[in-house]
């Protein structure tokens, strides 16, 4: 828990650094941060136990709950996915922040950076796309639009350290090669 925690406040120092404000979590945010940090390490050091942990306790809500009992087991590829609900004005944004920082943090240590191609933020409109890169430039995070050119989406070079911001309306179905 300490190294967890170590890693937390690293990077909230990193994000305050041009901040007039420091950001200070509540306690909801902490656990949030805290999970995000265990569930990385495991991802990236043991999924094994990510995974036999999961669906243990999968095991054990089906038993419990007999009537809801319809969750199925996960696999191997369900781990690269994880969400979270947060309330209107909980901080998610910050959060997201730190968690870019987590995500980076395990890649590196445990050698996975080059499996890493590229992190793309979907955002509902070009407001918020705008207001997140703004945000991202406060936390010390290289973001951008996401530039189209000649049908295909692209940003330069793609570096794990940068994040590539696109409104969900430029995402839509065409004929020909996506």
């Amino acid at each position: 828990l300490l190294n967890y925690e170590e890693n937390i406040v690293s990077h909230t120092q990193k994000i305050n650094e041009k901040r007039d404000r420091p950001i200070t979590w509540k306690y909801y945010q902490w656990l949030n941060l805290l999970f995000v940090e265990i569930y990385l390490d495991l991802y990236f050091h043991d999924r094994q136990k990510l995974l036999k942990g999961l669906n243990e306790y999968i095991l054990r809500y089906n038993a419990h709950y007999p009537e809801y009992a319809d969750i199925s087991p996960y696999t191997d590829d369900d781990l690269n996915k994880i969400c979270f609900q947060n309330a209107t004005g909980s901080g998610k944004t910050l959060l997201m922040h730190i968690n870019f920082f987590q995500f980076k943090h395990y890649a590196k240590v445990s050698g996975n950076t080059r499996d890493i191609s590229r992190s793309i933020l979907i955002t509902p409109n070009e407001r918020l796309s705008e207001q997140h890169i703004d945000e991202f430039g406060l936390s010390g995070i290289c973001a951008a639009p996401f530039l189209e050119k000649q049908g295909t989406f692209s940003y330069g070079r793609v570096e794990a350290g940068k994040i590539d911001v696109l409104e969900i309306t430029k995402l839509a179905d065409t004929d020909g090669p996506n």
